[in-house]
């Protein structure tokens, strides 16, 4: 009984789903959205690099002179 589950609610699922009628406009809008979405990403995830490396430089140049003004 399980084994003719397994088989036959995958086979009900793909048979259940109906296909929807495309049009150009929105399938155009939907990969314009898509490649806004996928470029945002890059520009935050580019932007946390930046600030990251940024925010480690002026941690080591702010070292560099605390070190050199106790020299003193």
């Amino acid at each position: 009984m399980i084994l003719l589950m397994i088989f036959l609610v995958p086979l009900l699922s793909i048979a259940a789903h109906s296909v929807e009628p495309s049009c150009p406009k929105y399938d155009l809008e939907d990969r314009i959205w898509e490649r806004v979405i996928k470029q945002e990403l890059k520009i935050n995830t580019t932007l946390d690099v930046f600030q990251e490396k940024l925010y480690s430089k002026v941690v080591d140049e702010l070292t560099q002179h605390k070190g050199m003004l106790f020299q003193l």
